[in-house]
């Protein structure tokens, strides 16, 4: 094993503590040699998160929703990796995946900073798999390819972008799209790389469903007011995009 911490993963979560426990499963199960850390950031849960965090060898934090950093900016400073990695409380990683990130930026120029990977949907009903598109539909396939932005349910940074750049805490959606695009701007690459694969689990509420739509069309109004020059990133399934299209209009026009 080398000296140092080659990755930290961040698992941010809410209340989801019986999801969480699987996701920390597969982390534990990781095949790698490297060494790697965990924080859970439990952003004011009220069940049994802090409960199931105890049983793993992780670095648990406990973030009052009133403090300003929010749960990512708040970890990232306390990470030892010279990689940071993000994972969803709802996902699960695949048995590779930390030793395909720590290859993949290991045989990648330095100019590549943001590594992103394949996010596949674990079966959970119909609506479930129609919001999986919708969020993840462009993170799918066989083929490495440059992208302009990967969601923090699978994202991987190079540590010292982080002295240039951070989480806008000002964002209550899509704070992965609006950090993506600042790096990309300062003239750093993101790859997708399918080899780097997590099963992600969406909800099947159709309320859900509707209540996101409208925060993903308030949330990018939001990005787009601080972006003038970001382009839309339609989900390839363009007849859910349509299904969706009075939520983002009622969210971008009611956006807070």
């Amino acid at each position: 094993m080398k000296e140092g911490v080659d990755v930290s993963v961040i698992v941010v979560t809410y209340n989801r503590a019986r999801l969480l426990k699987k996701c920390l499963d597969s982390l534990k199960k990781q095949k790698t040699k490297a060494n790697f850390e965990i924080f859970v950031v439990d952003n004011d849960s009220d069940d049994d998160t802090k409960e199931i965090a105890s049983g793993f060898k992780v670095n648990y934090f406990f973030v009052s929703r009133s403090v300003s950093d929010r749960p990512r900016n708040f970890a990232i400073p306390k990470a030892r990796g010279r990689i940071i990695s993000f994972i969803d409380d709802d996902a699960i990683a695949d048995k590779m995946w930390i030793q395909n990130i720590i290859d993949w930026f290991d045989r990648s120029p330095k100019n590549i900073a943001v590594i992103g990977g394949l996010i596949d949907n674990l079966p959970n009903g119909v609506i479930a798999t129609a919001n999986h598109i919708f969020d993840f539909g462009n993170f799918y396939g066989k083929h490495e390819r440059l992208v302009r932005t990967v969601p923090t349910c699978n994202a991987s940074f190079r540590r010292d972008i982080f002295k240039l750049e951070k989480f806008d805490d000002s964002l209550f959606i899509g704070e992965d799209v609006d950090l993506n695009w600042r790096i990309k701007k300062r003239g750093f690459k993101i790859v997708y790389c399918p080899t780097i694969k997590v099963l992600h689990r969406s909800n099947n509420k159709i309320r859900e469903f509707i209540k996101k739509g409208v925060l993903r069309g308030s949330g990018f109004a939001k990005i787009r007011e601080k972006h003038k020059d970001i382009p839309l990133q339609i989900p390839k399934n363009k007849y859910l995009y349509f299904l969706l299209l009075p939520a983002f209009i009622v969210g971008g026009f009611f956006r807070s």
